[in-house]
């Protein structure tokens, strides 16, 4: 489906000794309305914007019909497209109207005002309106506006343009050259210094790690101490132990388990020792103890 195309900069100086203005219609890129390309404007350029192409003063307003008093001048030959300009012509204005255009230009610029057949790309993310093709149309003009549309605008002369636009793109050339040097120093460094926070992270991690450990550590030591003081265990048994927890081993608490359960056994093999010889021999029925002190022993009575 065709859609109708209007480009909307300020503009260049002077005319030719011919009264003519060399003019730029349009250059490649993107515009308001859409995404011109350099094969476009050369391929389609003479069949849009053929010789005699009117320019009107101002683009047609809505339910506004063209009007001769506002014909502004014409092409008197074919666009076409020059490299590193962009699609261009001759303007001749009407003589009523040429003082006018003389005084202007220098103010103002030009603006297509065509129909194009498209489709809508993505660029950068972004949906736009790529023009495929120019079409042929006696509506087709290139208009005086106030501001310029995609680059339409008069010129002192062509080849200045092409000269200026070249040296914008060697600017733009050695800026990227630059910027690549500059990337090229840089990515080495954000590198490093990535590298660097990291071993930095990792280090700090482990001294927490450490520190954790160490604290864990000591209260361990504190409680498996704890444990062995309040044991009722000979000395030398708790020495021992003591020396466990200085060597790290801080679950002491079987070791206290098994030295309180033998000396329990051991305390209970000495009782059954200091039992009344005489009771197996006298009988059950004797109740009594025995007691042996200083070699002397006292029996219980009968029952």
């Amino acid at each position: 489906m065709a859609k109708l195309l209007t480009e909307s900069r300020t503009g260049g100086l002077t005319k030719n000794p011919d009264g003519t203005y060399n003019v730029v219609l349009i250059s490649p890129g993107r515009g308001s309305s859409g995404y011109y390309s350099e094969e476009l404007l050369r391929e389609y350029g003479a069949v849009a914007f053929p010789a005699g192409t009117h320019s009107y003063l101002d683009h047609l307003g809505e339910n506004e019909n063209r009007s001769a008093s506002k014909l502004l001048g014409v092409y008197p030959e074919a666009a076409h497209y020059e490299e590193g300009v962009g699609l261009v012509s001759k303007f001749r204005p009407m003589k009523h109207w040429a003082d006018f255009v003389e005084e202007v230009a220098p103010y103002t610029g030009l603006s297509i005002y065509a129909q194009g057949e498209g489709v809508e790309e993505d660029m950068d993310g972004e949906s736009v309106y790529v023009v495929k093709e120019l079409l042929p149309n006696i509506m087709n003009t290139v208009d005086l506006v106030s501001y310029a549309g995609r680059g339409g605008h008069f010129v002192e002369s062509l080849i200045e343009s092409a000269l200026a636009n070249k040296e914008t793109e060697n600017n733009n050339m050695a800026l990227e050259d630059e910027v690549r040097n500059l990337v090229a120093v840089i990515t080495p460094l954000v590198s490093e210094l990535s590298t660097a926070r990291e071993e930095l992270k990792q280090a700090k991690e482990a001294a927490d790690a450490s520190a954790v450990d160490a604290t864990e550590a000591s209260a361990k030591a504190v409680e498996a101490a704890r444990e062995v003081e309040t044991a009722e265990l000979p000395e030398k048994v708790k020495e021992s132990l003591r020396a466990q927890i200085d060597a790290g081993n801080y679950n002491v608490k079987p070791a206290i388990e098994s030295a309180v359960a033998i000396r329990e056994a051991v305390l209970a093999e000495a009782k059954v020792e200091e039992k009344d010889p005489l009771a197996g021999f006298l009988g059950e029925s004797y109740i009594g103890t025995t007691t042996s002190t200083s070699n002397e022993i006292t029996v219980g009575g009968w029952n």
